[in-house]
């Protein structure tokens, strides 16, 4: 039975079975579908649109959340350069000791770079034609909290291990997908656990795991740092098998005292993080940042920690609750979240079923727009909201919007295309006096501009343009 078939005999029987309103009668308007799939799945197709006039909001967030144990876990093929014969971690630092000249040495490393842009552009090819959208923009949200960049990594598979780790848990257990990502190489090479030392515990992988990762800044102390660095050492990565184990003698014995808590190991430090009260707060706000509106409502946010926390940690029942809440479907909150450069892409190719047959090409755009896969700016991830809008982004965002509706990346800035009133105004705002184009007036600029109205004479192909191109478009 084919997925949407299987879909809809489900939420049909569950309605049977519990009684439920029939769906049609509070079913979901065409700008609740579109609010609901910017949010949930980076668009609303056509499909959509038809799917979602038959369901309400409970059957719309059944329907997303569901989706993700029917499916496969992959729509695409995985690339190729996987099923080949890898270069061992030795070959990778030491390319010369193989025998290889300048020229050789040059080709073997621009053959790592491309590994990782194959990389890149599977999974942004996965966004766009995966029948699970949730998942990749789950796995997107997660690759941006637990950060881990490709070069860290060393080798492209170590990177792509941890890509289809945060796909594979992206709805699942929050715990789980702790405890999994304290153990991958990827991160373990990023925060320097692999290399810490019983002599001289490294404390990178502690603290981030305390502010950036679970609890937050002003719910822990030095001490707690110190202490469960200490307990964490002894994880090491095999430069061969790229596989992670625990070495017991390169240990620090004892115990060890970490947020109020007697630990010993790694799993300790976990089990008095999931302890902690900060824990299901901090993560509750952040995905209200990516889901709900910028600033979070606290008294919602402890009742959906609460859910959380009580709920053994799943992820799927609080999205769920999240998705069904009076705030995510509030007007005031719609269209209060910018897009990232790759929820833009992703969102702007689904939606309008734009075919991307050269995703590098998309990737490098993203690059362009400050967001580029595999390789967060810092620990702390990438801008959220108005941390993406610059005057040199705004303009590189309307640049790669365009090409992306022409399919031509053939040039930087392409001329004699329609543009919308509201970039218009911000244009020649530039132009007047591009030294007083600060952030807060760009801001201002993108988000007060009213949809544009397509003008006469313009083909079906330049109003699609044109509506891409309302800064309205930008926002979710």
């Amino acid at each position: 039975m084919k997925l949407e078939a299987l879909i809809s005999f489900g939420i049909a029987l569950g309605t049977v079975l519990t009684g439920l309103t029939p769906v049609g009668a509070f079913a979901l308007s065409p700008e609740e579908t579109r609010h609901f799939m910017a949010r949930t799945s980076f668009a609303a197709t056509p499909r959509d649109l038809e799917t979602f006039a038959k369901i309400d909001r409970k059957g719309a967030t059944e329907r997303v959340i569901e989706t993700i144990n029917l499916a496969p876990e992959a729509t695409l093929p995985y690339p190729a350069f996987l099923k080949s014969i890898r270069p061992t971690l030795e070959e990778y630092d030491n390319p010369r000791k193989r025998g290889l000249d300048e020229t050789q040495v040059e080709a073997f490393k621009k053959q790592r770079y491309q590994e990782n842009q194959q990389i890149r552009a599977w999974w942004l090819s996965e966004m766009i034609a995966s029948e699970v959208p949730l998942r990749e923009r789950m796995a997107l949200f997660w690759h941006g909290h637990f950060t881990s960049t490709a070069g860290e990594a060393r080798l492209p598979e170590v990177m792509w291990q941890q890509i289809q780790l945060l796909r594979q848990n992206a709805t699942g257990n929050f715990a789980s997908l702790l405890r999994a990502v304290s153990r991958d190489p990827a991160m373990l090479r990023y925060l320097n656990g692999a290399s810490s030392k019983k002599e001289q515990p490294n404390e990178n992988f502690a603290r981030e795991l305390f502010e950036l990762f679970t609890l937050g800044t002003g719910n822990y102390t030095e001490d707690d740092i110190k202490e469960a660095a200490k307990a964490m050492v002894g994880w090491r990565v095999n430069r061969d098998t790229q596989t992670v184990s625990f070495q017991a003698k390169e240990a620090v014995p004892g115990d060890k005292q970490v947020l109020g808590k007697t630990v010993q190991d790694m799993d300790g430090v976990i089990d008095a993080v999931l302890a902690h009260p900060a824990t299901a707060p901090f993560i509750v706000r952040k995905l209200w940042v990516e889901f709900i509106s910028p600033t979070p409502d606290e008294k919602e946010v402890e009742r959906l920690a609460t859910l959380f926390r009580d709920g053994n940690w799943e992820i799927a029942p609080l999205l769920s609750a999240m998705f069904q809440s009076g705030a995510f479907w509030s007007e005031t909150n719609r269209g209060t979240l910018v897009k990232s450069p790759v929820d833009l892409m992703v969102g702007a190719a689904r939606g309008l079923d734009i075919p991307v047959d050269k995703p590098l090409q998309v990737v490098n755009m993203t690059r362009q727009m400050g967001h580029e896969l595999l390789n967060p700016p810092t620990v702390k991830g990438w801008p959220q909201g108005m941390g993406w809008l610059t005057s040199d982004t705004l303009l590189a965002r309307r640049d790669a919007l365009v090409r992306l509706a022409k399919g031509d990346f053939s040039y930087p800035y392409p001329r004699n295309v329609p543009v919308t009133a509201g970039y218009r105004g911000l244009s020649r705002y530039l132009e007047d006096d591009p030294g007083r184009a600060d952030q807060a007036r760009l801001q201002k600029t993108l988000l007060a501009a009213p949809p544009t109205q397509p003008f006469d004479g313009v083909g079906p192909g330049d109003r699609v343009l044109q509506a891409m191109l309302d800064p309205a478009y930008e926002v979710k």
